[in-house]
């Protein structure tokens, strides 16, 4: 889809991302300003991603479920606009420690579109739904906003160790999401056993989507802390390493 299909059909009534522009006076530093600052934009747009998607899926308001479409479609923009900028930026490597860093950008980049990949798989389950005049009962109701709110959650713990720096146990974090998991897959299987209940049917994919996302999201925020981490601690100029001299004998 290209960008005046996206403005002809009215896909850009909300607040677009701001891409990168190909300079070729750049040198590597202005590339991977902008690119570092793209991961944390489009980390947070996801995150409004989800968060509409489930909405969707737990009203049936016609305008949320718009939204949710447009949304969605426009990061497939986004990523073919990325992919072009990539192939170009290639062209103003000089370092090899440059082309390290581009390839570890890049590989951010591609974890954010297969969260993108699993939030759009979120979204076909309400299609589905909607396609078979599926409405959930009170009970999935309460177990999808409590499961979308601790995915939130996590959205929120890693957006927040990104922008502000701060430290962030990511292994404790997905485990507590992943008992919200395992409770939700416990409680539909329980509602499975009724032949009526075809909103928990219809529910099932959901909880897999939900699954694939939060390993998503793991993978992700390490990758993106350790290379913000790595960055940080940098190697004492040789004038300022110990030696062998310099250590106080004991």
């Amino acid at each position: 889809m290209g960008r005046e299909s996206i403005h002809r059909e009215g896909k850009m009534d909300f607040t677009h991302l701001e891409l990168p522009m190909f300079d070729e006076n750049d040198d590597f530093e202005q590339v991977k300003t902008k690119l570092d600052n793209g991961t944390v934009n489009l980390f947070f747009f996801l995150q409004e991603n989800y968060n509409t998607v489930t909405l969707s899926v737990e009203t049936n308001y016609h305008g949320v479920f718009e939204t949710a479409e447009k949304r969605t479609d426009y990061i497939n923009f986004i990523k073919k606009e990325y992919m072009n900028y990539f192939a170009k930026a290639v062209s103003l490597i000089r370092e090899k420690n440059d082309s390290r860093q581009l390839i570890k950008l890049i590989n951010q980049f591609d974890y954010l579109f297969q969260i993108h990949d699993s939030i759009t798989d979120l979204f076909d389950s309400k299609r589905v739904m909607n396609a078979q005049y599926i409405e959930l009962k009170s009970d999935v109701l309460i177990l999808v906003r409590e499961l979308s709110s601790q995915t939130l959650g996590f959205f929120d713990e890693i957006n927040a160790a990104i922008i502000n720096d701060e430290p962030i146990d990511i292994k404790a974090q997905a485990k507590q999401l992943q008992h919200y998991i395992d409770s939700a897959n416990r409680d539909l299987l329980t509602l499975l056993v009724d032949p009526t209940r075809v909103d928990a049917g219809a529910l099932t994919n959901f909880i897999t989507y939900s699954q694939r996302l939060k390993d998503k999201l793991t993978n992700f925020a390490n990758l993106k802390l350790f290379a913000a981490k790595t960055v940080a601690v940098k190697e004492p100029p040789e004038d300022h390493k110990p030696n062998e001299q310099n250590k106080t004998k004991g």
